[in-house]
């Protein structure tokens, strides 16, 4: 079991997918699908995925945040330290829900037997 996770890099890679036809409600209307991923590297080799979004409009915003404001805050960071990776995040993200340290929950299933 490895005892620390510092993480390297973060990489993000957003995705949009036309839809075959336009889908709505009463309160959306949807012609595409989004969702960034979210990859945590770790010094020890250890990577974590997350998948998160939905928001076409906010997608490439989205991923600007990530990768400009949360990404420098956490590299070099404990990978393990959940809560602290979350508080270091939390400043860019107060009102929108990108990244929830789930790239960290990952991490830390890999590297349970």
């Amino acid at each position: 079991m490895v005892d620390r996770l510092t993480i390297r890099t973060i990489e993000t890679i957003p995705i949009r997918v036309p839809l075959a036809r336009t889908y709505q409600g009463s309160s959306y209307r949807m012609t595409h699908r989004s969702t960034i991923v979210t990859r945590v590297v770790t010094e020890e080799g250890v990577v974590g995925e997350a998948y998160a979004g939905d928001e076409d409009a906010d997608l490439l915003e989205i991923d600007r945040i990530i990768r400009d404001e949360i990404a420098p805050r956490l590299i070099g960071e404990e990978a393990l330290a959940v809560e602290r990776c979350s508080e270091l995040a939390r400043p860019a993200t107060h009102d929108i829900c990108a990244i929830d340290g789930a790239g960290s929950w990952h991490a830390r299933a890999a590297t349970r037997p």
